[in-house]
């Protein structure tokens, strides 16, 4: 009965993500004709950027995930951390989102047990939603007016921040969700110090704020925005891809992400330029994912087979 009802599960979120695709899809067709009043032009030296800034990003969460590994005693050259965590990100446009782990482990089993790896994917994971969270929660006052939404903004701000300086409530939230989330457990002879997960935190968030500025410039090579929307830009990005992040099933958040992306850029965009953008963003990710996986995929394999030679 359970693993019917898992199915269904999985069919009808991929009918969803299918169909929020299809809707965008179908707006941007519809309306291709009003695209040309924004004067679109490709701007290549902010097209750049936005891969350099994309690239940049992913240096500082390579780090982030260095400093966990370390925290958890395994000690490995920055190159090869920096490889796999960028080559296990290919995995994650297959459905279930646990196989940039697998990748991952693939390369990492001999010197980490499974336990130790579970734990500090599962740690790292958490303090990444904590940061983007922080950013996210920034997108908040554009879409409302009320004159509580930055004291309300402020204090989900402070909160997480707190809860990650503060181990004992970091750790009480991770063993709240594991009532709901089975996998979500970890041992106590597992669990990072206040250090580890301060420093990933404050790593993670530099790496949201690099990515999102890409996604910026990334806009920004098509279309005339106004310097100050980079920081709604960074925290509507953050937003989105978080979205889309914590519905599992669907492959990269596929069709969600988007979703919530398109909802927040109608603040300052018509449906059709927010779709369109939307479309842009996602191609610009899945572009850059690849481009980077490709030198770090050919690292690892000439690393591992100069390791399995004889000496």
């Amino acid at each position: 009965m359970n693993k019917l009802n898992g199915n269904i599960t999985k069919i009808l979120s991929g009918l969803f993500a299918v169909a929020l695709l299809f809707f965008i899809g179908k707006n941007i067709i519809a309306n291709w004709s009003e695209l040309s009043d924004y004067q679109l032009s490709l701007r290549p030296v902010q097209l750049l950027g936005s891969f350099l800034l994309f690239s940049i990003s992913v240096l500082f969460s390579a780090m982030a995930f260095q400093i966990m590994l370390r925290g958890g005693g395994v000690v490995l050259p920055f190159k090869r951390v920096l490889a796999i965590s960028t080559f296990s990100q290919v995995g994650k446009y297959l459905p279930g989102n646990v196989w940039p782990y697998l990748v991952r482990f693939r390369y990492l089993k001999q010197d980490i047990s499974s336990g130790a790896f579970i734990s500090i994917a599962i740690l790292e994971n958490v303090v990444m939603v904590f940061a983007a969270i922080t950013l996210g929660a920034i997108s908040l006052i554009e879409l409302s007016d009320s004159p509580f939404i930055i004291p309300t903004v402020t204090i989900i701000t402070l909160a997480l921040i707190l809860i990650i300086v503060k181990p004992a409530w970091f750790y009480g939230v991770i063993n709240f969700g594991s009532r709901y989330i089975k996998f979500l457990k970890v041992e106590s002879e597992q669990r990072l110090n206040q250090s580890v997960l301060a420093k990933s935190y404050i790593l993670l968030l530099i790496s949201w704020i690099t990515k999102g500025a890409g996604f910026y410039f990334l806009v920004s090579s098509i279309l005339e925005i106004p310097a100050g929307q980079l920081i709604f830009f960074i925290s509507a990005f953050a937003s989105a891809v978080i979205a889309g992040y914590i519905v599992i099933i669907v492959p990269s958040g596929l069709g969600v992400r988007e979703g919530v992306m398109v909802l927040l850029l109608q603040t300052i965009f018509p449906l059709n330029i927010a779709s369109l953008i939307a479309i842009v963003a996602r191609l610009w990710v899945v572009a850059s994912d690849v481009v980077l996986s490709l030198p770090a995929f050919f690292y690892l394999n000439k690393t591992q087979n100069n390791e399995n030679q004889p000496s």
